[in-house]
């Protein structure tokens, strides 16, 4: 190839058009590649649905807040002990100024004894003698006052010191309330019932919700397929009145009414196709799983007793149709016990 007198290489084209067209189709096939199956039990929905789920964290809580309340209100019962340590460092103190301590004057040094000697110039025993006045002025004669600071904040005594320590232990026991105790504790003890009724219940309605989610979804993936079969089947319908009414052995009515089917039957798959993606995102949501994953439901519908759902169900102690063993009517009882208590403390 030439372009105005030059050679172009047609072979480094070709090249550099493949590279971009690789380039091009590396994206899409990572995009197209399907992403691998999670195949799912009833077992691992409602695990899962259990480790997930807001609801039961927060009725956890609760209980877990209602036993704290128990154990303050128990408490009451118990001797109470408090402690307090304190350190003082005092630079200065009304004691320093007692006299030789760090705060006050240091006292002048005593007078040496005066000893008159006559033997010695006039001159000389007149500045003798005047010094032992000046000495005697200055109170170096004078008895030296006690050093009444040392006394004070030496260490003897607890006061005046420059380092305080100071320790405070208290005991104290409640020995009559009017019982407020009792009814404090009665309420904490219906609380902690009532946290443990709303537990019980949420968590039957999370292993209810799971389980309706579950089948609902088996259900439209199977209603789904049979959909799908009764649309082959109308399909298959059609063809076959075609060829009879080609042959003459049938009329056009019968090929028209074979089209109506087939097309009803279509109409029938792309329902059931919507409801089978509500029921996965339904049970999707419930489990907390990505929107894109596709699943594969492992437990059959035809089965008769789940072990699953049999071993999170509460065991009742009695039948079903007594009202006081409803979680709503236990509750109230409760929550009029705590009244009551109420009542006592005012």
């Amino acid at each position: 190839m030439r372009v105005r007198g030059r050679t172009v290489p047609r072979r480094r084209g070709l090249t550099l058009a493949l590279a971009l067209a690789l380039a091009a189709a590396l994206p899409l096939a990572a995009q197209e590649r399907p992403a691998a199956v999670r195949r799912l039990s009833l077992e691992e929905a409602l695990a899962r649905a259990e480790a997930t789920s807001e609801d039961l964290v927060i009725a956890e809580a609760g209980l877990l807040s209602a036993r704290g309340e128990r154990l303050r209100a128990e408490s009451e019962y118990y001797p109470r002990v408090t402690g307090a340590a304190d350190y003082t460092r005092t630079v200065a103190s009304e004691f320093s100024g007692l006299g030789g301590g760090a705060g006050g004057t240091p006292p002048p040094p005593p007078c040496a004894p005066f000893m008159p000697d006559t033997t010695l110039p006039l001159p000389v025993r007149v500045d003798s003698l005047e010094r032992a006045v000046a000495c005697l002025s200055a109170g170096g004669g004078a008895a030296t006052p006690p050093d009444l600071s040392q006394l004070f904040g030496g260490g003897q005594l607890p006061f005046g010191n420059p380092n305080r320590y100071d320790l405070n232990v208290t005991l104290s026991q409640l020995l009559y309330t009017g019982g407020r105790r009792g009814a404090q504790l009665r309420i904490a003890g219906a609380d902690s019932s009532i946290a443990r009724q709303e537990l019980r219940a949420t968590r039957a309605q999370v292993v209810l919700d799971a389980t309706r989610a579950y089948f609902d979804a088996a259900l439209a993936a199977r209603l789904l397929e049979i959909a799908g079969e009764a649309l082959a089947q109308a399909e298959r319908t059609l063809e076959v009145t075609r060829v009879a009414v080609a042959g003459g052995e049938q009329a056009e009515f019968d090929a028209l009414r074979a089209r109506v089917a087939r097309d009803n039957a279509q109409a029938v798959v792309i329902q059931r196709r919507a409801e089978r993606d509500i029921a996965f995102a339904r049970l999707r949501t419930l489990l907390n799983l990505p929107g894109a994953e596709p699943i594969e439901l492992t437990t059959p519908l035809d089965a008769e007793a789940q072990p699953a759902v049999e071993r999170r169900a509460p065991d009742a102690p009695g039948p079903d149709t007594v009202a006081a063993l409803r979680p709503p009517v236990r509750e109230a009882v409760e929550a009029v016990a705590i009244e009551e208590a109420r009542l006592r403390i005012a």
